[in-house]
């Protein structure tokens, strides 16, 4: 019996072959893509992290004006804080978005202890 002009074992093979090519597209993860994957996250998370630290300190900051200026106007002391922890904001941002191509460094030098580790053992 046939359907479409095809045998029952003829149907069989193109299912088959059906599959097989589209469970053949789905590669497991490479070693490189599960680096890039896992480097990608953590500047992600990097930044995610800049972004809340910034947020904390306009928030915060922006309450000490106002407690400041509501409290005692004719002494301001708001800036002190401002400046001391924008300092901090600003030494996070350059880590985050300038500089992170150190992270290149460190993984060379992981590749580096990797390697001596290697030698030693051996």
């Amino acid at each position: 019996p046939t359907c479409y002009g095809l045998s029952a074992a003829d149907k069989h093979e193109a299912w088959k072959a059906f599959f097989k090519r589209l469970l053949g597209r789905r590669k497991e993860p490479t070693m490189a893509y599960q680096d890039e994957f896992a480097r990608a996250k953590r500047a992600a998370g990097a930044k995610m992290a800049f972004y809340v630290h910034l947020a904390v300190y306009l928030l915060v900051n922006a309450l000490l004006i106002a407690i400041n200026l509501l409290t005692s106007a004719g002494h301001l002391w708001f800036q002190w804080p401002l400046l001391g922890w924008g300092i901090g904001v600003l030494v996070h941002a350059l880590v985050t978005f300038v500089l992170p191509k150190g992270a290149g460094m460190k993984r060379r030098m992981i590749e580096r202890e990797m390697r001596r580790s290697a030698l030693k053992k051996s």
